[in-house]
């Protein structure tokens, strides 16, 4: 009978140390793993081969810095506006736009420019894309090369309502909503 007995608490005794054991190693793996000792996952595919080497903080950082700097350029061209008034839009044209460009092109940093650009050319926004990036250029195309007063003008204008509608273009129903408000304000 002794002898039963003592093979019945065998099993039972081995069970316990397995489950100790198995606990024991899955607690020591969940140390190494919080340590970084354990097995490690491949890291995220970076968004666009050219920033490769770039961590989720340093685009992160790059794009609040390209952002920041291009509001500040932005917000500064206000400094220039006295010469619109004047007859010389150029300075203020000029600093307008770079910041405009600097803040849109900010994105990339987090997106990368692949998917920037195929976010911005999506076949609901492709129209104000094209109607914003043409009036960049039209603005710095009549700043530096034409020195045109009238057309510098209307092409700040232009851009200032590209840039309102783009904008709009990614607010859902935000181009309904302006086409509404333009239509209340017109009378149409």
């Amino acid at each position: 009978m002794g002898t039963s007995a003592s093979r019945a608490a065998a099993p039972d005794i081995e069970e316990r140390e397995s489950l100790l054991g198995g606990s024991s190693a899955a607690t020591l793996g969940s140390l190494k793993a919080k340590l970084g000792l354990g097995k490690r996952e491949p890291p995220p595919e970076p968004p666009c081969p050219c920033l490769p080497e770039l961590s989720y903080t340093m685009r992160f950082g790059g794009f609040v810095f390209c952002f920041l700097l291009g509001c500040l350029v932005s917000f500064t061209s206000m400094s220039s506006f006295a010469g619109v008034l004047l007859g010389h839009p150029g300075p203020f044209a000029f600093k307008y736009s770079l910041g405009n460009l600097l803040s849109l092109f900010s994105y990339c940093f987090l997106v990368g420019p692949k998917a920037q650009c195929a976010g911005m050319f999506a076949p609901q926004r492709r129209v104000s894309t094209l109607a914003y990036l043409g009036s960049l250029a039209a603005t710095l195309t009549s700043v530096l090369y034409l020195r045109s007063f009238i057309i510098t003008l209307c092409c700040i204008v232009l851009q200032a309502v590209a840039m309102v509608y783009y904008a709009m273009s990614y607010i859902p129903y935000g181009h309904t909503m302006l086409n509404r408000m333009i239509g209340i304000a017109f009378g149409m």
